[in-house]
């Protein structure tokens, strides 16, 4: 089993047509069936917003984020994200990073459509 953390910038893919959707949708139907999609609570704050504001679907987009597992913004994740390295990575991604790093050895990799963020991911 392996685990794909989605930031986002990927999981708006699924809701709103973009140049990427097409071969995010296939990459995703290429994944076995017990292979876990994460996220943080965090995208369910963006993916609503970005949806939003480009009047797409919010229903679609929350039905998109249910199927997605939530990783929990408690304390000790805020605090793993203020440690992440390079220091200049935005609060946000941070976020989405330490999300990311939670999911453990199971992580095979991350999802993301954002420059800065796969700049921190590296």
């Amino acid at each position: 089993m392996s685990a794909w953390y989605l930031d986002s910038s990927a999981i708006v893919k699924f809701v709103v047509v973009e140049a990427e959707s097409a071969a995010l949708a296939a990459w995703r139907a290429s994944l076995d069936s017990d292979d876990p999609l994460i996220t943080s609570e965090l995208a369910l704050a963006e993916v609503t917003s970005a949806v939003a504001r480009v009047d797409g679907d919010v229903q679609v987009a929350l039905a998109h984020l249910d199927a997605i597992e939530q990783m929990v913004m408690d304390r000790d994740l805020l605090l793993a994200a203020g440690r992440l390295e390079p220091s200049g990575i935005r609060t946000l991604d941070a976020i989405h990073l330490a999300s990311a790093l939670a999911a453990g050895p199971e992580l095979a990799g991350v999802v993301t459509y954002d420059s800065r963020m796969a700049y921190g991911a590296l």
